[in-house]
C-alpha cells in the first residue's frame, strides 16, 4: 500500500510543478516594436553623407519613422531605397523593428525587407544600423 500512496503523492507534485512552470512562463514579445521608451531628443530628422550616399532617418513623436537613401554615382549598385518603421529608445540605443523597407538597384529591380536596425546615441551623433559607416546629425 505504501507504493500506491507514494505514486499518488508523486504524480499530485508533477501536476503542480507542471502548472507552476506554465503559469509563469507567458510571452514577452513586445508589439509597439521595442522594448524602451520614446526619447524627444531623438525626434527629428537625422542625416548621414557617407561617399557618394546620403540617408536620412525620421523618428517621429509617436514611436514610428521613416528613412530613405540614395547613392549618387555610377559605382553604386542600390541607387535608392526608404521604408517605414516603428522606434524605440533604451539606454544608448535607437531600436529601430517591424516596418517594411524596399531598395531599388541600378536595373531597376527591387529589393524588400522588415527593419531590424540599432543604433547608437550619444548626444549629438547616432552610428550604426544599416549602414555602419554613416555618422547621423541632427538637422
Amino acid at each position: 500500500m505504501n507504493k500506491k500512496y507514494l505514486w499518488r503523492f508523486l504524480t499530485l507534485v508533477m501536476v503542480a510543478f507542471l502548472g507552476i512552470c506554465f503559469t509563469a512562463c507567458g510571452d514577452d514579445d513586445d508589439d509597439d516594436g521595442g522594448s524602451g521608451t520614446v526619447n524627444s531628443n531623438i525626434v527629428g530628422t537625422w542625416v548621414a553623407h557617407s561617399g557618394k550616399r546620403t540617408a536620412s532617418y525620421t523618428f517621429n513623436s509617436n514611436g514610428k519613422g521613416t528613412s530613405s537613401y540614395s547613392f549618387n554615382g555610377s559605382s553604386g549598385y542600390w541607387s535608392k531605397g526608404g521604408g517605414n518603421f516603428n522606434w524605440s529608445f533604451s539606454g544608448n540605443k535607437v531600436i529601430l523593428k517591424g516596418g517594411h523597407w524596399s531598395d531599388v538597384n541600378v536595373d531597376g529591380e527591387t529589393d524588400e525587407g522588415t527593419y531590424n536596425e540599432t543604433f547608437e546615441y550619444n548626444g549629438n551623433t547616432l552610428t550604426g544600423g544599416r549602414f555602419a559607416d554613416c555618422v547621423y546629425y541632427k538637422q
